[in-house]
């Protein structure tokens, strides 16, 4: 049997990039106050865990007991039972106002990416 290393390789990248979690946030900004909800993405399922701001222990998703997040440097880690510490990352984000009668407000979906812990 002939492999292609190349080709595995990418395969395998490709693949544990899909196991990867995410974190969707959705971001209310209006004068000085800011709301950030969220859904956390495993690959099993996604978890609407509510309040995202700051660091929460155990959030609503299971075996999940410690998610911080940090808005202003657009990073963020988090610990599930029996592993280390992992981190996200802000990856991308689609900006708006918001469709209320209100035209300083803004409304925002957020992605943060799973990514190597360097912080």
């Amino acid at each position: 049997m002939h492999f292609n290393f190349p080709v595995v390789l990418t395969t395998l990248a490709l693949a544990t990039a899909a196991t990867a979690d995410r974190l969707i946030v959705n971001h209310y900004g209006f004068l000085s106050g800011n709301t950030y909800t969220g859904t956390f993405v495993t690959k099993y399922d996604s978890y609407i865990i509510g309040n995202v701001d700051g660091c929460h222990t155990n959030p609503g998703v299971p075996a999940l007991n410690r998610l911080c997040m940090d808005f202003g440097k657009r990073r963020g880690h988090f610990t599930f039972n029996g592993q280390g510490k992992r981190c996200l990352k802000e990856t991308s984000n689609d900006f708006a106002h918001c469709s209320d009668d209100f035209a300083w407000a803004t409304c925002s979906k957020l992605y943060y990416d799973e990514v190597k812990c360097t912080w």
